[in-house]
């Protein structure tokens, strides 16, 4: 899902932590219009227990281990199964929840936004369900984290001078690509949300491509 920069209107990734237009760390404390809870309770997807919470757009199913999120317009079909909800999106994936919850309710509830964002075309912004592993992801923000303790020990003090930090890396995306001024990795945003939470003023960042066989690649950080 996207948000908008609440400073320069610019859209950027609700996983962001720094806007990539105007360099300010993106607060959470605004509730978007799509992240409003219409509907929630514990529910089962296959032998994995959790919650199931409909919002204006999408489903999540939400557990200790994973996040499912299927949009309205992505679904193909909606019905009951054996007492369950039964899903099946115009890619063809199939998915179902039992629900402690009235499911007829919830089968017209899904069925009705399906209806809605069909009859008004409300899929200009087209966004695919996604599923996430929370283990992994936690593994990957422990190695981000690592990651910036070696960087941190090369920045310099917070003295008001303007200082540049380079980082080396590798990226498949394309030279053309990586001209553009929103193509971040997620490594290189947790690095500026991470320098931020130390107190730096991120000035300017820029990508620089030092090996075009191999598509390596250096960060340039502008910092004070």
């Amino acid at each position: 899902m996207s948000i908008n920069c609440k400073n320069c209107k610019k859209t950027i990734s609700e996983d962001s932590k720094f806007c990539f237009n105007c360099g300010v760390k993106i607060e959470k404390d605004v509730i978007n219009e799509n992240d409003e809870v219409l509907k929630f309770c514990d529910a089962n997807m296959g032998f994995t227990k959790g919650q199931l919470y409909a919002y204006s757009d999408r489903i999540e199913f939400v557990s200790k281990k994973v996040i499912k999120k299927m949009y309205y317009y992505n679904l193909k079909k909606v019905k009951k199964s054996f007492g369950v909800i039964d899903l099946k999106t115009i890619e063809g994936e199939n998915e179902s929840f039992s629900v402690e919850d009235n499911v007829d309710e919830w089968i017209k509830f899904i069925d009705d936004r399906m209806i809605y964002f069909k009859e008004n075309n409300l899929n200009i912004e087209m966004k695919k369900d996604t599923t996430i592993n929370l283990e992994e992801k936690e593994k990957e923000n422990e190695k981000l984290e690592n990651a910036y303790n070696e960087i941190k020990e090369s920045l310099k003090e917070k003295d008001g001078k303007v200082h540049i930090i380079m980082i080396k890396g590798r990226s498949f995306f394309s030279y053309e690509e990586l001209e553009c001024l929103n193509k971040y990795t997620n490594e290189v945003d947790s690095i500026l949300s991470f320098m931020q939470d130390d107190g730096y003023e991120i000035i300017d960042v820029k990508y620089q491509l030092v090996g075009y066989s191999e598509n390596q690649y250096s960060t340039l950080i502008m910092y004070k």
